[in-house]
């Protein structure tokens, strides 16, 4: 393990501590956590200045303000996904095709939450892990909504050729979807719509991960305005 691991996993363990105790000395913190006095005091100053922690008036370590607005974050972006999510319990009994929502972070995307179709069989990815992004609908609806050089410099990253996936990112823009055929999988089909923010990024992707046995052109074009109509209430929402 690093150094940086080690003290991140340090200050971790001591914000842990104080959220448990409500209100507790350096002293105490350092017994509790294990780390020496010395390393519990520079980490509770680096914590202090950036409004983790905060002093009571008897001089006692407290939860500080920031992560009182970052919980406030989490708790809306839990509330968003909830709405999402039944709106697209809806869409997939439309459908009756497996929806997931992704996000992007940094290189990869991570799929977050789904709705599972009734089919025995269909695509499962895990989780909460990254997923190298440049790569399927879901990729492309991503990158026509970053900034070019975003774009190139990621494609660089994984080694691809740009110029075949930069022709594409207009008309996904302009559709507001992006489809693949057995871009990341063999056997899968993908559409992806993106959930445009007001800073012009696409903070989520819907992916509807379909086995090619089940596509077609007509069915396609089925979930793709169906879909449409349930990415424009939740913009409507988000908005």
């Amino acid at each position: 393990m690093t150094e940086l691991n080690k003290s991140l996993e340090r200050a971790i363990s001591i914000i842990n501590q104080i959220a448990v105790e409500n209100a507790v000395g350096v002293r105490e913190l350092s017994r509790i956590t294990g780390c020496s006095l010395t390393q519990t005091e520079k980490i509770v100053k680096t914590l202090e200045e950036h409004k983790y922690v905060d002093k009571d008036e008897s001089g006692k370590i407290v939860l500080g303000r920031e992560l009182y607005y970052l919980g406030k974050l989490v708790e809306s972006r839990v509330d968003a996904i909830q709405i999402m999510l039944q709106e697209i319990q809806d869409l997939v009994k439309d459908i009756d095709e497996t929806v997931y929502i992704c996000q992007r972070r940094n290189k990869h995307t991570v799929f977050i939450e789904g709705i599972q179709s009734s089919h025995a069989i269909q695509y499962v990815p895990v989780m909460g892990t990254p997923y190298d992004l440049p790569y399927g609908a879901t990729g492309k609806a991503f990158m026509a909504f970053m900034k070019e050089e975003e774009v190139l410099d990621m494609l660089n990253f994984y080694q691809i050729e740009p110029d075949k996936i930069l022709a594409q990112l207009p008309d996904i823009r302009k559709n507001g979807y992006s489809t693949s055929i057995q871009e990341r999988f063999e056997g899968l089909a993908g559409i992806a719509f993106p959930l445009v923010g007001k800073d012009g990024s696409a903070s989520f992707v819907l992916d509807i991960a379909i086995p090619t046995y089940r596509y077609s052109d007509e069915k396609g074009e089925y979930i793709i305005q169906r879909t449409k109509k349930t990415v424009d209430k939740l913009l409507t929402i988000a908005n």
